[in-house]
């Protein structure tokens, strides 16, 4: 009895450190965003349409901080407006990053069970959202509808199937029978560069696929049909999810060394530890750009290409100091205080 309830309570310490990690993780650097937001946008931008949109700024801010640090600002009926709108998606993935681990506890080392658990919810869920986009008859853009942004797109239990299909790789990945086994998909890819190449392009136009179908829909209304509209909105993300899974299935086998040496470039590699800073100031640079423009924006391929690409590098630019003195201090000082301490 004492070993088990000692092997209890390893579990829960094992599970609240892994949420403190996750906290620490993410928060300070929410903080020191949603500051930054709040309390000096109004002292950027100049051109005409910058005193609108800083004036709202602030009231948005004292009236929803709380909702954004504490990750429930996705769990709303309608549009409301948020100090940190694009903050949803941190919330989601903190809401469900809860979530599974609890599940998994009640299949305690059945992998089996948790895998067959994440497919029936990830089946659930795309029902439910394949009959309320028929219901509803939104179209493949769907913003043109305020119950769409609040009520379906920034909802958990309709992003889960994307994150239960990357729980379910895992759980493959992690088994090591599975993974030495010559039979097995990781198996067959390693002795076969064929599939390897096959695997790759298979994922990309399964990617391209889900990215361009929208394109019709954005040149004429009403293009597809409300059953086409519906699979689309229940089953484009999580497609999209498994063509990344065919994409780097290669380089989990032990392949796909061109693909191995492209991802793990040094410049790849700096990019990559930019991109949650990157993502927190993303929109506030565009909406620099975008608010202190003294004329209306022409759009055009062109223009949007070259807008995009000075976009990337100026949020880049600006999320460097950000991941410098905020993101990595508070990275290193977790790891000399909890991790090196266990050593």
């Amino acid at each position: 009895g004492d070993v088990y309830k000692r092997q209890i309570n390893a579990e829960y310490m094992g599970y609240f450190k892994m949420l403190s990690h996750r906290v620490v993780r993410l928060l300070p650097c929410y903080i020191f965003v949603l500051l930054v937001y709040w309390k000096l946008t109004s002292l950027a931008g100049s051109g005409p349409l910058t005193l609108v949109y800083q004036s709202t700024i602030d009231g948005y801010c004292r009236a929803t901080w709380w909702k954004d640090l504490t990750f429930i600002n996705n769990l709303k009926e309608l549009a409301e407006n948020d100090c940190i709108p694009w903050g949803w998606y941190l919330a989601c993935d903190m809401q469900i990053f809860l979530i599974v681990p609890i599940l998994f506890e009640f299949l305690r080392r059945d992998f089996s069970g948790r895998k067959n658990l994440l497919l029936v919810l990830s089946v659930i869920s795309i029902i439910y959202a394949f009959v309320r986009s028929l219901v509803e008859n939104w179209s493949v853009l769907g913003f043109s509808d305020p119950k769409y942004f609040a009520g379906y797109y920034t909802r958990p239990w309709t992003r889960a199937p994307a994150y239960f299909i990357g729980a379910y790789l895992a759980i493959i990945y992690l088994d090591k029978k599975t993974q030495d086994s010559e039979t097995s998909i990781f198996g067959r890819l390693r002795k076969s560069i064929g599939l390897q190449i096959g695997s790759f392009f298979v994922g990309l136009l399964i990617c391209l696929a889900m990215i361009f179908f929208v394109a019709p829909e954005i040149s004429y209304d009403n293009y597809y049909s409300s059953v086409s509209k519906a699979l689309y909105q229940s089953l484009g993300r999580p497609l999209f999810v498994i063509g990344q899974i065919f994409i780097i299935l290669p380089c989990l086998s032990g392949g796909g060394k061109l693909l191995n040496l492209l991802l793990g470039n040094k410049i790849i590699e700096i990019v990559g530890k930019l991109t949650f800073s990157m993502y927190m100031i993303h929109i506030m640079v565009l909406s620099f750009r975008t608010f202190s423009e003294p004329n209306p924006f022409y759009l055009s391929h062109k223009n949007l290409f070259v807008d995009s690409i000075t976009s990337l590098f100026a949020t880049m630019l600006v999320a460097l100091p950000i991941h410098l003195l905020v993101e990595m201090p508070i990275v290193n000082l977790e790891h000399v205080l909890i991790y090196r301490k266990k050593k």
